[in-house]
């Protein structure tokens, strides 16, 4: 199954083009996250990567420029851990 995750920064941010995003991209499940881009801390990520199982698709879109300074490789140790479980596209 194709699983989504969706996040912004601020609640004053909207969720909609990346809920659009996913729904088109066929996502049977969809986990939304408003957190702060200076907090580490990522519950709901933390929640769909433990939630992945083997078949399972995580689609990934460009990361922000700044999301990517901030935390460096995080993504592809995160790619990396759940790999024998799913699949990234």
């Amino acid at each position: 199954m194709d699983i989504g995750y969706a996040r912004v920064s601020t609640g004053e941010q909207t969720l909609d083009l990346q809920l659009d995003a996913l729904t088109k991209a066929g996502c049977g499940k969809v986990y939304q996250e408003t957190a702060s881009g200076a907090k580490a801390e990522q519950p709901v990520l933390d929640e769909v990567l433990g939630y992945l199982r083997k078949g399972d698709t995580l689609p990934s879109g460009r990361m922000p420029d700044s999301r990517q300074r901030e935390r460096g490789d995080d993504w592809g140790d995160a790619r990396r851990s759940s790999q024998k479980r799913s699949s990234w596209s």
